[in-house]
């Protein structure tokens, strides 16, 4: 595990990196094992080529080249550890991952980093329901902006959960969220642990279309959009019926060039599929 002060490099690192689509992708590919001879298709219509990926990477420090063998540099093993140990931590579960997508957010380039994700496994002291994430991350995360708007919702870092009013005027609504709810999203296990137990029930599903800086979530007979950042933008409490209509009115409104969704009941919940 990295110490404090390997971490916060890291998070430097980010920090510049994600003011540019090319450096991010050309870290994600060191970080993922660097395949010379193939350009990911991770980001289309990235303009790069494998020379200048390659320049890149060595500019960076990333890389060395001997003989026409590319291999990590220290610096770039370090980097790599380093990112895949922070990520491990966050980016937890399968069912997390579509939540993360690459979109544009103030003018600044928010990416997929969902290859730091593949052999992740759960990190947490216990079961416990209300269980804060606790890791040596904490005030490093805290510290990051950057870092921060990479989440989907802010994990392990509390807010206050008291009721707090939510309104958005581009949907005219505004809605009240009950302390024990706004703690559920806010608080990082608790919510996956809530996840998981509405999962197993059959009772959930959420979908990020890749267009699209929402978030949209659905648990029995509440409807969440959240942006990319984690800031809260509407919750609903309905009947299932009730969901279905204003989830698919409203989704469809957020972007008309978005991929269409089509919501229905299941299991006494909802899920949500994309329609051709």
């Amino acid at each position: 595990m990295p110490d404090e002060s390997d971490v916060k490099a890291v998070l430097d690192q980010l920090n510049s990196l994600t003011q540019s689509r090319v450096k991010f992708q050309i870290l994600l590919d060191a970080a993922d094992g660097l395949d010379a001879d193939a350009v990911t298709e991770a980001y289309p219509g990235v303009p790069y080529t494998n020379k200048s990926k390659k320049d890149e990477l060595k500019k960076e420090g990333l890389v060395r080249e001997d003989d026409g063998e590319i291999t990590l540099t220290q610096r770039g093993r370090h980097i790599e550890r380093s990112l895949r140990t922070l990520f491990d931590e966050f980016l937890i579960d399968n069912r997390v991952r579509p939540f993360f997508r690459s979109i544009e957010c103030d003018d600044e380039y928010v990416p997929d980093v969902t290859h730091f994700a593949q052999d992740a496994t759960i990190h947490r002291e216990s079961d416990d329901l209300d269980l804060t994430v606790k890791n040596r991350y904490k005030e490093c995360l805290r510290e990051s902006e950057t870092l921060r708007e990479l989440l989907p919702f802010p994990l392990g870092l509390r807010q206050p959960t008291e009721a707090e009013l939510v309104t958005d005027d581009a949907f005219d609504a505004e809605y009240v969220l009950s302390d024990d709810f706004f703690s559920d999203i806010t608080n990082n296990a608790h919510y996956q642990q809530r996840m998981y137990d509405y999962a197993a029930d059959g009772t959930v599903s959420w979908y990020v279309a890749s267009e699209l800086p929402y978030m949209l979530s659905v648990f029995d007979d509440r409807v969440l959009f959240i942006t990319q950042n984690g800031r809260l933008k509407i919750a609903l409490e309905s009947a299932d019926e009730d969901i279905v209509d204003w989830a698919r009115e409203r989704y469809r409104t957020i972007r008309e060039a978005a991929a269409e969704l089509d919501l229905a009941s299941e299991n006494g919940g909802v899920r949500i599929e994309r329609t051709e």
